[in-house]
């Protein structure tokens, strides 16, 4: 009962608390590196949305991933209310419910270092996260008035290698 209510609350506030953090700069650092997406783009751990204003028109199919019940509820109102697209499915990181290579564009925010196994996380995106992702214990990078829990990051992007 106290972890679903918990669930709740860090979804119901997830935005403001991250609203500082999005209007310093963060909003502009997703608005860039989504500016890549391109075909067929799926998202793990889309939480409550805030990425959905940023895809390109290049994104011609948007799957997005999210285990959280009550994050998926927000990201389902956000997507119905920008009119995007999308399909929007209860799935974990680590067990992905499409075949392998099915997407032209993976996207990972915030998301990596929640997941039980990284490794296993990872390898379902099929290699596009190898040498870039998340280490919450990094000092690689701070995002400015985040909240401290979040305010470590590494922003980075992996290309799929061209096939001979």
């Amino acid at each position: 009962m106290l972890r679903r209510l918990f669930l709740w609350l860090y979804a119901a506030t997830y935005d403001v608390f991250n609203g500082p953090a999005e209007r310093a700069g963060l909003r502009e650092q997703r608005h860039d590196l989504l500016a890549q997406a391109t075909g067929d783009t799926i998202e793990i751990g889309a939480g409550t949305g805030l990425n959905l204003t940023h895809y390109p028109p290049a994104v011609t199919r948007l799957a997005l991933i999210e285990p959280d019940a009550y994050m998926s509820r927000r990201l389902r109102r956000r997507a119905a209310q920008l009119g995007r697209d999308a399909e929007i499915l209860d799935a974990t990181a680590d067990q992905l419910p499409f075949p392998d290579a099915s997407f032209d564009t993976a996207v990972v925010s915030f998301t990596v270092c929640s997941v039980p196994d990284e490794q296993a996380a990872l390898s379902e995106t099929r290699g596009f996260w190898p040498r870039a992702g998340c280490c919450c214990s990094s000092s690689t990078g701070e995002l400015p008035k985040a909240p401290k829990i979040e305010r470590t990051m590494i922003v980075g992007a992996a290309r799929k290698p061209a096939t001979a």
